[in-house]
């Protein structure tokens, strides 16, 4: 598809910050379940959550919570409760919405 998705991250010692920010295309294909996003830098093994929006552009705002799997490679979205982020969740995804996250973990 054409739509965009840009990660960036900072390391101070064993502090990583990463962003990342999915805008959908008009061609965008958003698959099925819930998105798996692989971090830049391996978390060390313990709980980390940040914070995470979905933007159904000019309908709404979903707050949602950036959680890293204990594994520490990758990341997953909540939104309320068990409801992962993804090809249907939290809105039907379309041309220009937006997934935005952002949290700071502990590196290995």
């Amino acid at each position: 598809g054409n739509g965009t998705l840009i990660g960036k991250y900072t390391l101070r010692d064993k502090l990583c910050t990463f962003s990342l920010s999915m805008t959908a295309g008009n061609t965008t294909t958003f698959g099925t379940g819930y998105w798996i996003f692989t971090l830049p830098v391996q978390a060390a093994a313990i709980a980390h959550v940040g914070a995470a929006v979905a933007i159904d552009t000019g309908v709404a705002y979903y707050i949602c919570t950036s959680v890293i799997a204990l594994s520490g490679s990758s990341l997953t979205v909540a939104y309320t409760g068990a409801s992962q982020v993804g090809a249907a969740v939290p809105h039907a995804w379309g041309d220009t919405d937006v997934l935005s996250v952002t949290i700071t973990y502990m590196t290995v």
